[in-house]
C-alpha cells in the first residue's frame, strides 16, 4: 500500500508524516533514532482493513525540521498526533527504540488518549547513564559537546572496555558507529538535546498500567545486544498482568519486513 505523504508547518518548523489505510482504528507509530516514519512501510503494506496507520518523521529525522536548541516535548507530540489524526482518540500507540521512550513519556502524561501501548525494543526501560548525563545535566551536555569535536578519549575508553568484556560487542559497535564519524556525532548531539525532556518515570507508569488496565505489549529481539529482553522482563513486574512480552528470533531490527505480520498481530491484538 502506497502511503499518503503529508507535510505541515509546526512550531516554526515542518513535520512530514505518512498515512496508510482509512479505517476507524487508529495506530500511531514512532520510529527509532536515525530512521523515519517510512520505517513502518512494511506494516502499511499489510495493514488490516479497519485501521489507519500514522507515522511521523520525528523532529530532525527524515523530512522534518526543528528549531535549533529547542526541546521537543510530550505536549508537542500530543499536538502533532492531534493534527495527524484529526483528534481521533483513543488510539494504539507504538514506539520502536527511541520512539519507545517517547511513547512511555507520552502515556505517562496523556494516558486517556492511549487504548493500547506497544513497545518494540524500547529505549527508556532503564536509565541510560550517558543519555542522562549528556541530555539532562549542564556539565554532561558540555562534555558531550566537547566530545563531538574531540572523540578520541571516549572511543579509546570504549575500545578498552570492549576488549576486556566490560561492554558487550553490540554496544561497542553501536558507539563506534555513531561516535566514530563526525557527522553522526553532531547528529547524535542535536537529536539527544532535542529529545531531552522525554524521561519516563517507570514506577509511576507501572502504577498507571495497574490501575487503568491498559494493555501493554512488549516486543523484543531475542538476540538484541542494544536493548536486551531482560529490560522488558523487569518492567513486567508489578504491572498487574496487563503487560505481556514477546521475543522474536532476531536482533534489534524488529521493523524488518519478515516480522511485520507478527508485530501487526500483536499491535491489533
Amino acid at each position: 500500500m502506497v502511503p499518503t505523504v503529508i507535510q505541515i508547518p509546526f512550531h516554526d518548523a515542518s513535520v512530514t508524516y505518512y498515512r496508510w489505510g482509512n479505517g476507524t482504528g487508529i495506530i500511531v507509530a514512532l520510529h527509532g533514532f536515525g530512521e523515519s516514519g517510512r520505517s513502518f512501510s512494511s506494516w502499511g503494506d499489510i495493514l488490516p482493513d479497519g485501521y489507519t496507520l500514522y507515522a511521523p518523521d520525528l523532529p530532525l529525522h527524515g523530512g522534518s525540521t526543528w528549531p535549533a536548541g529547542k526541546a521537543f516535548t510530550a505536549d508537542h507530540l500530543r499536538e502533532l498526533i492531534e493534527i495527524m489524526t484529526n483528534g481521533a482518540a483513543p488510539f494504539i500507540l507504538c514506539g520502536y527504540s527511541m520512539g519507545g521512550r517517547l511513547s512511555l513519556s507520552f502515556y505517562q502524561q496523556f494516558s486517556p488518549l492511549v487504548s493500547r501501548l506497544v513497545l518494540l525494543a524500547p529505549d527508556g526501560l532503564k536509565v541510560n547513564f550517558w543519555y542522562w548525563l549528556s541530555a539532562r545535566t549542564l556539565l554532561g551536555n558540555r562534555l558531550f559537546r566537547y566530545t563531538v569535536g574531540h572523540p578520541g578519549w571516549f572511543l579509546k575508553g570504549v575500545r578498552l572496555t570492549g576488549k576486556y568484556n566490560l561492554l558487550n560487542k553490540g554496544i561497542v559497535k553501536y558507539v563506534q558507529r555513531y561516535l566514530g564519524d563526525a557527522g553522526n556525532r553532531q547528529r547524535l548531539y542535536v537529536i539527544w538535546t532535542c529529545m531531552r525532556t522525554f524521561s519516563p518515570d517507570l514506577d509511576r507508569i507501572k502504577s498507571m498500567i495497574r490501575t487503568q488496565g491498559v494493555p501493554v505489549r512488549l516486543i523484543f529481539g531475542h538476540y538484541d545486544q542494544i536493548i536486551r529482553p531482560s529490560q522488558g522482563i523487569r518492567f513486567q513486574n508489578n504491572t498487574g498482568g496487563h503487560c505481556l512480552l514477546e521475543e522474536l528470533h532476531t536482533g534489534h531490527q524488529l521493523l524488518a519486513p519478515a516480522f511485520s505480520q507478527t508485530c501487526l498481530q500483536i499491535v491489533t491484538g
